[in-house]
């Protein structure tokens, strides 16, 4: 339920106070109760986080968790990552979830339209 502010003071607090932090892989999962799971993603990322558990479509419990796509996307972005990411697949894999489930049609069409 944190704002990506506060989820970034968490996150740098943790790092700070965490001996040897940077001898593992810290992870976050991130839940879309406010519409912030991407958001609080990406400033995660940016705090020194290196793995982001997400969901194709955002699937997940209550109201979802931080969509695959939207924060592939973002990374891709950045200059100095590299993801190794087949990113032609992601939206034959949100369609599938989408014929599946029957969760995600306004992103699978948005997805679409792009």
């Amino acid at each position: 339920m944190a704002s990506p502010e506060e989820f970034s003071q968490l996150l740098q607090m943790i790092f700070n106070r965490v001996p040897n932090i940077d001898q593992v892989v810290v992870s976050v999962h991130c839940h879309d109760d406010l519409g912030m799971a991407v958001d609080n993603s990406l400033i995660a990322f940016s705090c020194g986080v290196r793995q982001i558990e997400c969901a194709i479509n955002g699937l997940g419990a209550r109201k979802g968790n931080a969509d695959f796509s939207k924060v592939v996307m973002e990374v891709s972005k950045q200059e100095n990552y590299q993801l190794e990411i087949n990113t032609s697949l992601m939206s034959k894999a949100a369609e599938l979830i989408f014929q599946i489930t029957g969760i995600g049609e306004y992103y699978f069409k948005r997805m679409i339209v792009k």
